[in-house]
């Protein structure tokens, strides 16, 4: 692994242990979210799980992807270093450290699930846009079955996406402060700038372009004077409307911290510690504003979350159809 000491300066954790005062206030706003988000999610989890029989659709079962995704989010932000628990009061494992600096510390783990929470919103962006435009082709390719297979891709190819993270963060023990370290894959800032760049197409650029196509296609045949679609299943529209919704959200608290660490790749500007924790703030908070836009979009999950708050737990509600 090499060194490049222009990038080791302004990410070095060692500094950022030295003026972790500066985000002190941001350490109970990171355990708030986190809390909020394994509880939330895990209540749209129960809520579409025990929707009765194995009527569960293919947006019902992005949604759960989503969710669990968003629970282990909160869980791994308790788990960083610094996040929830300051530097000061964390402690490292006494075997197997360097793995912990590589997929823990590194955040591995909290960007492995935005990418394939990303990368599952461009997939519902699909299915809501087949369910509206080609309805004859929606029910054989968004099958319970095969659409399980599509989940499971994502998340076995999400697993390359934030791969730059295992190999920048590195045990070291400098100047007495044994901690995880960022560093550099290559020792040439021309060639990690292509490297990163090329990594955002893949993992934000790709998929944000795809779920902005569909999205605005979507709205171009619901909102035309001579679409047919006005008459359509208005839970279908319903649906789709809460799948935009999430992925306005999404986008909403994850380009932030995309767009200034792209910045501060290309030496627009200056890591800022306050600043940088409060874009990853946002993308904790996402995790929390999800299960509201489920339980706010559909009328169906609220009577259900109604009925196990209130003890039902063997509800009898089954799941419309999504497609029109």
């Amino acid at each position: 692994m090499v060194q490049n000491d222009s990038v080791l300066n302004m990410m070095d954790n060692c500094s950022d242990y030295h003026s972790s005062q500066k985000i002190s206030g941001l350490h109970p706003v990171y355990g708030i979210l986190s809390v909020l988000g394994i509880i939330g999610n895990g209540i749209v989890y129960r809520v579409i799980r025990q929707q009765k029989g194995s009527n569960a659709q293919s947006a019902e079962i992005f949604i759960t992807s989503l969710a669990v995704a968003d629970m282990l989010t909160g869980l791994f932000a308790i788990a960083v270093p610094d996040f929830v628990i300051p530097y000061k009061y964390y402690h490292y494992p006494s075997i197997g450290l360097p793995v912990f600096c590589a997929m823990v510390s590194s955040q591995y783990f909290i960007f492995y699930f935005g990418f394939i929470s990303l990368y599952t919103i461009a997939a519902i962006s699909f299915e809501r846009w087949c369910a509206i435009a080609v309805p004859s082709s929606y029910r054989c390719l968004f099958q319970a079955h095969r659409t399980k297979r599509y989940v499971m891709i994502i998340w076995l190819v999400g697993l390359i996406f934030p791969i730059d993270n295992i190999f920048k963060h590195v045990l070291v023990n400098k100047d007495g402060c044994g901690r995880c370290r960022w560093t550099v894959m290559f020792n040439n800032d021309s060639i990690e700038r292509i490297v990163f760049l090329n990594l955002e197409l893949i993992r934000i650029f790709l998929p944000t372009i795809l779920i902005v196509f569909f999205y605005g296609d979507i709205a171009r045949r619901i909102w035309s004077i001579n679409s047919h679609f006005q008459n359509r299943d208005t839970f279908c529209i319903k649906i789709t409307v809460m799948a935009f919704f999430a992925a306005f959200v999404f986008l909403l608290c994850w380009i932030p911290n995309e767009l200034y660490f792209t910045l501060v790749i290309f030496k627009v500007t200056k890591m800022d510690s306050v600043i940088h924790r409060t874009t990853k703030s946002m993308i904790i908070l996402n995790s929390c504003l999800n299960p509201i836009i489920y339980m706010s979009a559909n009328s169906k999950y609220r009577k259900c979350f109604r009925q196990w708050l209130l003890g039902h737990n063997r509800t009898t509600f089954v799941a419309p159809k999504m497609a029109a």
